[in-house]
């Protein structure tokens, strides 16, 4: 279930390091969170604004940390 109260967070992996980054998967998998494959280190300057925005908001809005953000693959 990707919305919804029972819905699973979808953290994400990013990594250059094939092995470790299926490491990482496999540990998230292990606490009951669904990995997403982010792609390489290159990329992640990208995903770092977000995450500063989105951890302001978290603090500022009603709702507080118990807003949460999911990310999903638009692949399938």
């Amino acid at each position: 279930m990707l919305f919804g109260p029972d819905a699973a967070p979808h953290p994400t992996v990013r990594g250059d390091d094939t092995g470790a980054t299926d490491i990482a998967a496999d540990l998230i998998r292990a606490i009951g969170f669904k990995p997403l494959d982010a792609g390489g280190l290159r990329t992640g300057r990208f995903a770092a604004p977000f995450a500063l925005g989105t951890a302001a908001r978290a603090c500022i809005q009603p709702g507080g940390a118990a807003l949460i953000c999911r990310f999903d693959s638009l692949r399938g």
